[in-house]
């Protein structure tokens, strides 16, 4: 991994897909802002790291005296090429969270050691993850989305006013 390559453009706008060797298209701008790494490295790096809140993997590939490496990140997880190969990173991390925790549990199986084994459990059935409700939706929920379809069908209707379709 190159850490001495720059992470945005001359115009201050973070770099995203050229970040990685694979992604970039343009000689020029490979040759103006050298890649970081290639997708194996940072495949490597994030398998390594197994961190599925995905913060200290940010942390390592983004991080720098100049950027802030959490916005950053928000905006490379807005671009679809490199978003093609994170979905499969992430799919490859969860099974070999769950790999471990599955060996962690039968280990200690035999044992009497129940914290343990409920720890092991709560990592295999992905405890991190919010629960999803069951039920009704709550007031606030069906408010929330009563706003988001207004703002939607607000904004159909402007872009139509706009292009001339609406009378």
């Amino acid at each position: 991994m190159n850490k001495n390559s720059p992470l945005k453009d001359s115009t201050r706008r973070y770099l995203t897909r050229a970040l990685f060797v694979e992604l970039t298209t343009d000689k020029e701008i490979e040759e103006k802002y050298p890649p970081r790494c290639t997708l194996k490295e940072a495949h490597d790096l994030y398998m390594e790291i197994a961190d599925p809140t995905e913060y200290e993997f940010a942390k390592a590939l983004l991080e720098s005296d100049y950027t802030n490496f959490w916005d950053h990140w928000r905006r490379l997880l807005d671009t679809p090429d490199f978003m093609f190969y994170l979905e499969k990173w992430r799919e490859e991390l969860e099974i070999q969270i769950r790999s471990k925790a599955i060996s962690q549990m039968i280990g200690i199986a035999g044992s009497r050691d129940k914290g343990a084994a409920v720890a092991a459990k709560w990592v295999a059935e992905r405890g991190w993850e919010p629960k999803k409700r069951v039920g009704r939706p709550n007031k606030d929920t069906t408010e929330k989305e009563r706003r988001t379809a207004e703002a939607l069908i607000s904004t159909v209707n402007d872009d139509a006013k706009r292009i001339d379709l609406a009378n």
